[in-house]
């Protein structure tokens, strides 16, 4: 049964701290966004239908707000990344800072002859901008591509009715998936986190996973797509790097799973790169401590190993 972009669509969904300009801008926004998840769903069957639904109501985000993105994108050839948004009310622009550390498996690295490769990035955009990307990454987010279950109809057989025996459900995985962690928070308050893999562009291919799969991908695709066609981010000087890529290892877990390895990967490597003996202190600190299960604890210990090493060598 085919359901009209009219009736899947709540009414107006708007974010505490826009503007009546910005609620137009969600009109538009509400019916894309219904728009792309129809076009994401399933094909209705005889035992499964799906249903588009997008929220009634807007969730209230605050003024004071902080969006964190961290994940790893690729496999033999990889990358770790991790964005932050910060908005201050009262404020006209939004900071942006952007930090990336790249490498490869190791034999890989020698079919490819590729090179580890780090970036650190900020600049500023305007909270127009900001707004309207997080009202409609939120809108996917909160909506939903429910699977309705359609029981089957009894069949008589030889005087005896049987009804046919539901067939069971599958799940998609890759090697080559990569992996999201997410987090907005206003103040002392976590508003959304959530986790998960990272399926790139191929979203449709992976719906046999379920909505709940594609929330965080769908989440980060708004702000990835968005940096990767802007270009306002400029290089951080080298000696500031240090001092960040510090701050950012003394600050809590994002999650209490493996994804939050990749964080703090990221950020070792970065201190491997340009830190100083400024950074010994907090190495050893996440090398007895990291919050990570023993396994990827070990990896941790394993990366802080070799920071420390590359920055011996230099001082």
């Amino acid at each position: 049964m085919k359901i009209s972009a009219s009736k899947a669509i709540s009414t107006l969904f708007v974010l505490t701290a826009v503007s009546g300009c910005a609620a137009q801008s969600w009109r538009a926004v509400r019916v894309d966004v219904a728009n792309q998840l129809h076009a994401l769903k399933p094909r209705n069957t005889k035992q499964y239908a799906y249903r588009v639904r997008v929220p009634l109501r807007p969730r209230r985000i605050p003024a004071n707000v902080r969006l964190d993105l961290v994940y790893k994108d690729g496999h033999y050839d990889f990358e770790y990344t991790a964005m932050r948004f910060e908005r201050r009310e009262g404020e006209p622009l939004v900071d942006v800072t952007y930090f990336s550390y790249g490498s490869a498996l190791a034999f890989w690295k020698k079919i490819a002859e590729t090179k580890d490769t780090f970036s650190a990035k900020s600049g500023t955009m305007s909270v127009t901008d900001f707004d309207k990307l997080l009202m409609r990454a939120v809108a996917y987010y909160d909506s939903d591509i429910a699977e309705v279950y359609i029981p089957p109809k009894p069949v008589k057989r030889n005087g005896r009715w049987y009804y046919p025996g539901m067939s069971g459900s599958s799940s998609s995985w890759s090697s080559g998936d990569g992996s999201i962690l997410l987090a907005v928070s206003g103040g002392n308050k976590v508003i959304i986190k959530d986790d998960g893999s990272l399926y790139g562009d191929n979203l449709k291919a992976r719906m046999d996973n379920g909505y709940k799969e594609m929330r965080p991908n769908l989440f980060w695709k708004v702000f990835h797509d968005q940096l990767k066609a802007s270009d306002f981010l400029r290089p951080i000087p080298e000696s500031e790097i240090e001092a960040l890529a510090i701050a950012r290892l003394n600050e809590p877990n994002l999650s209490d799973t493996y994804y939050d390895y990749f964080r703090q990967a990221l950020f070792i490597e970065l201190l491997g790169e340009f830190g100083t003996p400024n950074s010994l202190e907090t190495l050893k600190r996440v090398t007895f401590n990291s919050g990570l299960e023993l396994d990827w604890h070990e990896h941790i210990q394993s990366d802080v190993s070799d920071a420390v090493k590359k920055i011996t060598s230099r001082h």
